[in-house]
């Protein structure tokens, strides 16, 4: 679903991308924030008003499948030391390997949410993700300014 713009909404920030087998597109406007998501030929599209947005997190995302592997060798190679001495303690390497891919794996991510909803931006690299926020929270400040702004007075002239 292409992004279309209201009246009077301006784009102030594109970004766009793949993680993981999903396509997205990451949009700020100076009234909302949207993510539209495709994987295997369904779509999901989020969008959250920007004077709505109650918290905006910094956060890193990785599987957990590499670190389970590397704790079930660990407790593997501990039990076995009965049975086979000290040469089971040899499992901890596969176990020390297992836990570092799961570190290098791990990728920055922005999570905005509201009350109702939250929307997660997951960033390759750690370029941008401060750039990001700051037009984020620019764009949000902004938002609320506009909303909180009293009507002009049409009985005062400018």
């Amino acid at each position: 679903m292409p992004f279309n713009l209201m009246p009077g909404e301006t784009v102030i920030h594109q970004v766009g991308g793949s993680h993981k087998g999903t396509t997205y597109s990451f949009n700020v406007t100076n009234r909302r924030l949207s993510i539209e998501e495709t994987r295997w030929g369904s779509g999901n599209t989020t969008i959250l008003p920007l004077d709505r947005i109650d918290s905006i997190q910094e956060t890193r995302v990785s599987s957990i499948r590499l670190l389970v592997i590397a704790a079930i060798l660990t407790l593997a190679s501990l039990a076995a030391i009965n049975f086979a001495g000290p040469l089971a303690l040899l499992g901890v390497i596969p176990a020390l390997i297992c836990a570092f891919f799961w570190w290098l794996s791990l990728k920055q991510a922005l999570v905005f949410a509201t009350a109702s909803a939250q929307v997660s931006l997951v960033l390759r690299g750690h370029s941008g993700g401060q750039e990001i926020l700051e037009i984020v929270e620019a764009a949000r400040q902004n938002a609320i300014r506009e909303v909180n702004l009293p009507a002009p007075d049409p009985a005062t002239p400018p």
